[in-house]
């Protein structure tokens, strides 16, 4: 389940700095663009680390 939570991840960072590095010389909205992108991975650590202690709490769980 990790690894595939992982694996999302680096897609969506490939799909957020690509067109960041093809549009940067266009548009002047990369400092936005670039907040938006810190967000999103702020939420994407916050629901891994969820994630991670719902396992290991089913896994105590089960083990007692």
């Amino acid at each position: 389940m990790t690894y595939i939570m992982s694996y999302f991840f680096k897609i969506g960072v490939l799909l957020f700095t690509f067109p960041a590095l093809l549009f940067k010389n266009r548009t002047g909205n990369e400092l936005l663009f670039f907040f938006f992108f810190f967000t999103l991975k702020h939420c994407f650590n916050f629901i891994y680390s969820l994630s991670l202690n719902n396992t290991f709490f089913y896994v105590q769980i089960n083990k007692s």
